[in-house]
């Protein structure tokens, strides 16, 4: 259900920008917002219905809310990577990789009150200590590949390895994102990772890719892959409409603009007369 849940942060993206941006959508933009909701929806949907999931739906409407300063946040750096954007394609992806930098940064900062949190409302007070017993654990793997004891020796052989062959893919994912928000907007990222969601889950479920950790397929992923991506193709079109109208009304106020000094320096030589 997270990957539907997850689509309340188009919608929250589209009105704040509207609101703090100023940005304009067509009826395009809409319609192609709820063709890649649609696909996303086609392709969890069945999946979530099947298993009957036990759903809390505080936690749910908890989520769902969460999306609202996620929304705010990418608007947020929109703006400011595009105010800032400069012809020097390398200083704009210094931004993009400072921005990336500072993100995890930040991240990394709130991972152990958030963990906190989460242990003290889910009502496990006892085990609050056990947070930091886990970053304890997870330090001696890497550095001394030395896990607990119930843990056996496999987890920290290749700890290295494996946290690599995390972060390398995530950091990648962080630069990517950041440069779509600078070079296009917060609200084409969230429409991008409305058919990033079953693509991953269908990549998930290959067998070269995944091996002996390969996810059950469903044929539903297909379906709304093959729903998103004209979803996306719509998105692009009205993208391009607005850009082309902007051109226009920038072009329009500048020959305004031109007009108004020529009549002005036309009456400094009628009144020089």
């Amino acid at each position: 259900m997270i990957p539907i849940f997850q689509q309340a942060a188009l919608p929250t993206t589209l009105l704040i920008s509207s609101v703090l941006l100023q940005r304009r959508y067509q009826l395009l933009h809409y319609a192609a917002a709820c063709v890649v909701v649609a696909g996303v929806l086609i392709s969890f949907l069945p999946v979530a219905v099947a298993s009957q999931a036990n759903i809390s739906w505080e936690w749910a409407l908890v989520y769902i809310l969460s999306h609202v300063p996620q929304a705010m946040a990418g608007v947020r750096a929109e703006h400011l990577l595009a105010h800032h954007s400069s012809a020097n394609s390398w200083q704009g992806m210094r931004r993009v990789l400072r921005a990336a930098y500072i993100t995890a940064l930040l991240a990394l900062l709130f991972n152990v009150p958030a963990a906190l949190v989460i242990s003290w409302v889910q009502g496990h007070h006892g085990a609050i200590g056990s947070v930091f017993t886990d970053y304890a654990h997870g330090g001696s793997c890497l550095f001394f590949r030395a896990g607990p004891a119930t843990a056996g020796t496999w987890p920290c052989v290749d700890a290295w390895v494996d946290v690599l062959a995390f972060a390398l893919p995530g950091v990648a994912f962080a630069v990517s994102q950041f440069a779509v928000l600078q070079h296009a907007s917060a609200s084409t990222y969230f429409m991008l990772l409305g058919l990033e969601l079953p693509l991953e889950s269908l990549l998930l479920s290959v067998d070269l890719v995944m091996g002996q950790y390969v996810a059950e397929y469903h044929a539903s992923l297909l379906w709304g892959i093959g729903i998103a991506v004209p979803g996306l193709a719509l998105w692009a079109r009205a993208e391009a409409v607005a850009a082309s109208e902007q051109q226009r009304a920038r072009k329009s106020t500048v020959e305004l603009h031109t007009d108004q000094l020529l009549c002005v320096e036309r009456g400094r030589e009628d009144s020089s007369s």
